[in-house]
């Protein structure tokens, strides 16, 4: 399950995103150490921005009415989801906008934006699938043995707590059912929030700082490059067929009467090293507000 490699994954997230979130699955076609298709747990970490829940004042997630889980996949992998070959012309590529988009996915025109929902119906978690335009296949239940094969037994199962399990033991002839009650995710923080499931990140106190010192320096090397290079003012007349490239050494005529200055720089006022040294004085009252080193500011 590679799960040593999730628990890091899931630190990282707590700490820069403020919300980790799990997903155990069962993996069918996963190959066994004998080469045999037996199946195996495993694991995935999902981003915070393509999971949704049903209430976010809520945070146990197995007490949500609802989680949906967004995925990207190909046209031909979504279409294989569906419960009937005419569900298949309806799914179709689209083109993701903003915070959800990159280069990768602008030259990929076969992408689909694919929802599962997890919800329960009597007890039992049940989910389904759907793009923008149409659900690819009817709910259905978390346990596919349920739905696949009839399992029998003439007694109960041997290491079975029945007061910790929903497992349904029956006597021979009859149907044992392994209903599966809990929702395969595992959402969790490291630094909640009162009554939200989603947590608050390490480097939250950090945005606006880093956004302001970001500012004041673009600010500094604007005003270095209009000192070094300022803006050309010319009346009319003064140039007449000239352009001005502003090459190093290069010599303008002034067409204007005798007397009087046709060309003339706008000379921008030097930038105040009062501004440049806001920015060390606000990353030290950020440590001391939020009594962290040196080591947390970066």
């Amino acid at each position: 399950m590679r799960q040593d490699e999730n628990n890091y994954q899931a630190v990282h997230d707590g700490l820069v995103k403020g919300t980790y979130v799990y997903y155990f699955y069962w993996d069918e076609l996963a190959i066994g150490k004998k080469g045999k298709y037996e199946g195996a747990l495993r694991c995935e970490m999902l981003d915070t921005l393509n999971v949704g829940v049903a209430n976010p004042q809520e945070p146990d997630c197995q007490k949500q009415d609802w989680i949906i889980v967004r995925k990207r996949l190909t046209v031909s992998k979504a279409k294989k989801l569906c419960d009937s070959n005419n569900l298949k012309y309806f799914v179709k590529s689209d083109n993701l906008d903003k915070e959800y988009e990159d280069e990768f996915e602008k030259d990929e025109k076969n992408m689909v934006t694919v929802y599962y929902r997890f919800f329960r119906k009597d007890g039992e978690v049940y989910f389904e699938a759907g793009t923008k335009d149409v659900m690819l296949f009817k709910p259905k239940c978390l346990n596919p043995n349920i739905t696949k094969e009839k399992i029998y037994n003439e007694e109960k199962v041997d290491g079975v707590d029945e007061a910790d399990t929903t497992l349904e033991t029956q006597t021979k002839g009859k149907e044992i059912f392994y209903k599966a009650n809990l929702y395969p995710f595992e959402i969790g923080c490291l630094k909640p929030k009162n009554k939200s499931i989603f947590g608050r990140s390490e480097v939250e106190d950090l945005i606006p700082t880093q956004k302001a010192i970001n500012f004041i320096y673009a600010l500094a090397i604007l005003n270095c490059q209009q000192l070094g290079s300022p803006k050309i003012g010319a009346k009319s007349g003064a140039l007449k067929d000239q352009i001005i490239t502003n090459k190093v050494g290069e010599v303008l005529t002034d067409y204007t009467p005798a007397g009087i200055q046709g060309i003339y720089t706008l000379q921008p006022v030097p930038f105040t090293q009062g501004a440049m040294g806001l920015a060390p004085a606000m990353v030290d009252l950020l440590r001391t507000v939020t009594n962290s080193s040196e080591v947390m500011t970066g």
